[in-house]
């Protein structure tokens, strides 16, 4: 059983020998999936303030600009 610890991490990188490393990566959708709903909040928020957030040009900050 593991109890969180760092040796822990240490023991179970070396579970498939001393030959095979296993590394460990970063979600990068979890972060495009909070910047999108900071967007849109902002986008929102902005919006009720009656702010324009780039006029009707092409690349403005809308919510179909942002995509999920």
């Amino acid at each position: 059983m593991l109890t969180g610890y760092v040796v822990d991490f240490e023991v179970m990188k070396k579970v498939y020998g001393p030959d095979i490393v296993i590394k460990k990566e970063e979600c990068i959708n979890h972060v495009s999936k909070r910047l999108g709903t900071a967007l849109r909040s902002t986008v929102k928020d902005c919006r009720a303030q009656g702010i324009s957030l780039g006029g009707k040009a092409h690349g403005s900050l809308k919510e179909a600009t942002i995509k999920n």
